[in-house]
C-alpha cells in the first residue's frame, strides 16, 4: 500500500487551469445528459398523458423539451467568464452562480440545487426497490395467476441498492464515470423502447385508440385539477439535468469550445428523449385510456410477456445505479472541495492509499471520501426505508393525496369557507343527529368571502384599517377563550386527562413522520406575522 498526498497526476498533460486533461467529447456528454434525463420516470408519462388528454398531453411534453434546451443553452454559455469561449472555467453550477450573480445568490441557488439531487437520489433508492419488487412479482403473476396476491417488501432490496452504491460511489468524479453514463444510457433506451413497444403492440391488440381531447375525467373540477398538476410536476421531473448541465460540461476536451458541444449534445439528447418520451406517453395513453397505470412496467398495466418485463425492470435498476451517481457527484465534489479548503494540513483529507487488489487493476481510496459518501449513501437510503412500501399501488396513492390535501386543509383550519360550512354543520346535527350525513359545499361561501373582501380592499392602506384590526382582535379573542371553556368543559366532564407523552400512536414510523410533521407546519403557520411586522411598524 503506498500513500500518496495528492489526487493529481504529475506527469500527465494539463488544460489551462492546471487540472488533468480533460477528455470528454460529444458522445460521452450526450451519455451523461440521457442518464440524466430518462429516468423510470419516463415510464410514468402515459399516466400524465391520460391525464392532460391528447392534446395538451403531447404539447406539455414539447413544450417542457423546448424549455430544458433553452436552459441548457443558456447555462452552457456560463461555464467560462467572462468570455464563453476563452474566459475562466466554472467548474459546477454554483460557481456559475456566484460569478454571474453573486455570493448572496450562491448559498441560496446552491442549497435548492443540492436539496433537488438530494431527494433524487432518495427516489432512485424508491424506484430501484420498486422495479425490483415488480420482477418478483411478474414471475409470481406468471406462476399462480393476475389476481394472485403476489405482495413483497422493499427493504431488502434498498439495502441492497445502497451497498452497491457505496463501492459505485469511490468512483473519483464525473471525468471517470462515462463508461457508466454509456451503460445507464444503453439500458435507458432499452427499457423505454420496451415500454413504448409493448403500447404498441397493446394498441394493435384492441384495434383501436383509446383516450379522450380532455383525459381522464375526474370526480370533481378540484380532483381534476389536483391531478393535471401532478401531471405536469412528473413531465417537468422527466427534464430534470439542467441543474448538471455545467458539471457535465466541464468534463469536455476543447477545442473545438466547451459551449458548443454542449449545446449540439443538449440538442441531440433531448430531442432523442423527446421522442423517447412522446411514444411512450402516447402509446401508453392510447394503448389502456383511463386505466393508464402509474408505470408502465410496474404497475401491470402488463403481465406478458412476463420475461421481458422483467428484463426491462432489470435495465430499469442498472440505470438507476448510473442515475444515482449522475446526481451525487456534484454533492460529493462540493463537500470535498469545502473539506479540502477547511482542513488544508489534515492527512485524512488528502492522502490517498493506493491498494493493489489479485487479478484486480490498483485503486487509490482516500478516508474522507469513503466516510462522507458511505454516510450520504446510507442518508438517503435510510430515508427511503421510511417510506410505505407500496406507494405504488393506486390505493396508497390516494392514500398520500389524501395526507397532502388534509395537510393543506389543516394549515388553512382558520379559513373562512371552512367556518361557515362549519355553521351549517352544526346547525344540521342538532337537528338531524351526530350520526347524520351533513355534508355541503363551500362554493357559495368562497364567493360570498370574496365578495366581502373586493368591498373591504377599497381601504386605502395599512393605516386605515385599525377599526377593522380592532374588531378582528376581539372576535379572535372570543372563539379562542369559546374553545378553551369547551375544551376545559370536557377534562371536566371526563375527570381525567387524556393522552400520552408521544402522541397518538401510528402503524408505521413513516406515518409518525408525517403526522409530526404537519402537526409542525401547523404550528409554525399559526405564527406567521412577522412577514407583516415593517408594514405594521411603519
Amino acid at each position: 500500500m503506498a500513500v500518496q498526498h495528492s489526487f493529481e497526476v504529475a506527469n500527465g498533460s494539463c488544460d489551462d487551469d492546471g487540472h488533468p486533461r480533460r477528455t470528454g467529447t460529444l458522445w460521452s456528454c450526450v451519455a451523461h445528459i440521457i442518464t440524466a434525463v430518462i429516468g423510470a420516470g419516463v415510464l410514468s408519462l402515459a399516466w400524465s398523458t391520460s391525464q392532460l388528454g391528447w392534446i395538451a398531453g403531447p404539447v406539455t411534453l414539447l413544450c417542457f423539451a423546448i424549455v430544458t434546451y433553452i436552459s441548457a443553452f443558456l447555462l452552457s454559455d456560463c461555464y467560462r467568464c467572462p468570455d464563453s469561449i476563452t474566459g475562466t472555467r466554472n467548474y459546477s453550477y454554483m460557481d456559475a452562480v456566484r460569478v454571474n450573480l453573486g455570493r448572496k445568490h450562491t448559498w441560496f441557488c446552491g442549497l435548492l440545487q443540492y436539496l433537488s439531487m438530494y431527494g433524487t437520489g432518495i427516489a432512485y433508492v424508491i424506484t430501484t426497490a420498486t422495479s425490483m419488487r415488480a420482477i418478483q412479482r411478474s414471475n409470481c403473476y406468471h406462476k399462480e395467476g393476475n389476481q394472485a396476491p403476489c405482495a413483497y417488501g422493499a427493504t431488502f432490496y434498498m439495502l441492497l441498492f445502497g451497498l452497491i452504491q457505496i463501492v459505485m460511489s469511490q468512483i473519483p468524479d464525473f471525468h471517470n464515470m462515462e463508461w457508466l453514463s454509456v451503460v445507464a444510457a444503453i439500458m435507458s433506451f432499452t427499457y423505454a423502447f420496451i415500454g413504448f413497444s409493448l403500447g404498441f403492440a397493446k394498441v394493435i391488440e384492441n384495434g383501436k385508440i383509446m383516450g379522450s381531447i380532455t383525459g381522464v375525467p375526474a370526480s370533481s373540477l378540484a380532483n381534476k385539477i389536483w391531478l393535471v398538476f401532478q401531471a405536469l410536476g412528473d413531465i417537468a421531473f422527466a427534464y430534470p439535468y439542467s441543474i448538471i448541465v455545467i458539471e457535465i460540461q466541464d468534463t469536455l476536451k476543447s477545442p473545438p469550445p466547451e459551449n458548443k458541444i454542449m449545446k449540439r449534445a443538449s440538442m441531440v439528447a433531448i430531442f432523442v428523449t423527446t421522442f423517447f418520451y412522446l411514444c411512450c406517453g402516447c402509446f401508453g395513453y392510447a394503448a389502456f385510456g383511463n386505466d393508464t397505470p402509474g408505470n408502465l412496467l410496474t404497475g401491470f398495466g402488463f403481465y406478458e410477456p412476463y420475461w421481458l418485463i422483467d428484463f426491462a425492470n432489470a435495465c430499469i435498476v442498472l440505470h438507476l445505479i448510473g442515475g444515482y451517481q449522475i446526481y451525487s457527484q456534484p454533492i460529493f465534489a462540493f463537500a470535498e472541495g469545502w473539506f479540502a479548503k477547511k482542513f488544508p494540513n489534515s492527512g485524512f483529507v488528502h492522502n490517498f492509499y493506493t491498494f493493489k487488489l489479485p487479478l484486480l487493476p490498483g485503486f487509490q481510496l482516500n478516508l474522507l471520501r469513503l466516510c462522507f459518501r458511505t454516510a450520504y449513501v446510507v442518508s438517503t437510503t435510510g430515508i427511503a426505508m421510511l417510506f410505505p412500501e407500496h406507494m405504488d399501488s393506486s390505493s396508497t396513492y390516494n392514500n398520500w393525496v389524501d395526507r397532502i390535501r388534509s395537510t393543506i386543509t389543516s394549515m388553512k383550519h382558520g379559513t373562512t369557507w371552512v367556518d361557515c360550512r362549519a355553521i351549517q354543520k352544526s346547525n344540521c346535527y342538532h337537528k338531524e343527529g351526530h350520526e347524520a350525513a351533513c355534508n355541503f359545499g363551500n362554493t357559495t361561501y368562497m364567493l360570498l368571502f370574496g365578495v366581502v373582501q373586493i368591498v373591504l380592499s377599497q381601504i386605502p392602506e395599512f393605516r386605515n384599517i385599525q377599526w377593522l384590526s380592532i374588531l378582528a382582535t376581539a372576535m379572535s379573542f372570543t372563539y379562542s377563550s369559546i374553545r378553551l371553556g369547551l375544551g376545559l368543559a370536557k377534562v371536566i366532564g371526563d375527570g381525567y386527562v387524556k393522552g400520552n407523552i408521544g402522541g397518538i400512536s401510528t402503524s408505521s414510523a413513516a406515518d409518525k413522520v408525517w403526522l409530526v410533521s404537519q402537526a409542525l407546519g401547523g404550528i409554525a403557520f399559526s405564527n406567521p406575522y412577522p412577514l407583516i411586522l415593517i408594514e405594521i411598524q411603519v
